[in-house]
């Protein structure tokens, strides 16, 4: 974090960003641990596949800028939400990883447009639980939303026009995530979150996968 605190402001990175690179390089490593964040501190604890077992301590500012363009609470409420999913390989072969993206309308690619990144049980018959806001890449959680060169990475929400974002989205940033995969083929997300300023974001949106080619 003092590395990062001492980039200049264009090329600085968020705190969160850098929370995530440390999950994922323990990750790689086959370290596990825990992060805590106290009053003015955050802290790292790792232990390495060796049993080696180091201690990061972030003291200073913990006030983050804030990404969201939100200004009130979002209600969610839609039976007709178009599904894109992708799974992807995870560093622990128990887990896998699946980005989830609700579209308003996939052809016309124009409206409410939500990214659902988590993390769950690789032997699962599917993907229907209960998803917690972790930067460690447990089992059972989703990533936060997070600004990455730019672009709007993790769990986030925005308003699409003709394909093209507009200015109102939102990290999906702390709170849980219940996905249930339903017997008729629809599934159902039910948020109830918040974003970086506050806002919650809650609601149940339902719908089905979309064909590809």
């Amino acid at each position: 974090f003092e590395a990062v605190e001492r980039l200049p402001q264009e090329v600085r990175p968020t705190k969160e960003v850098v929370l995530k690179f440390i999950s994922a390089q323990m990750a790689a490593q086959g370290s596990y641990g825990k992060l805590k964040r106290l009053a003015e501190k955050i802290e790292a604890v790792m232990t390495t596949a060796e049993g080696v077992t180091y201690t990061i301590i972030y003291e200073g500012s913990l006030t983050f800028d804030a990404i969201s363009t939100l200004s009130d609470d979002l209600y969610l409420d839609s039976t007709t939400i178009d599904i894109v999913t992708k799974q992807h390989e995870w560093s622990d072969a128990s887990l896998t990883n699946w980005t989830i993206e609700l579209f308003d309308d996939f052809d016309a690619k124009s409206g409410l447009y939500m990214v659902v990144d988590i993390i769950c049980d690789a032997n699962a018959s599917d993907y229907s639980g209960t998803y917690n806001a972790s930067y460690m890449g447990n089992v059972n959680s989703f990533f936060p939303g997070t600004v990455d060169e730019g672009y709007l990475v993790g769990s986030y929400l925005t308003m699409l026009l003709n394909n093209n974002p507009t200015d109102t989205n939102a990290p999906i940033s702390t709170g849980s995530i219940t996905i249930v995969c339903n017997a008729d083929g629809t599934e159902t997300f039910t948020f109830n979150c918040e974003d970086d300023k506050g806002n919650k974001i809650t609601g149940t949106l339902t719908g089905s996968r979309v064909a590809l080619n």
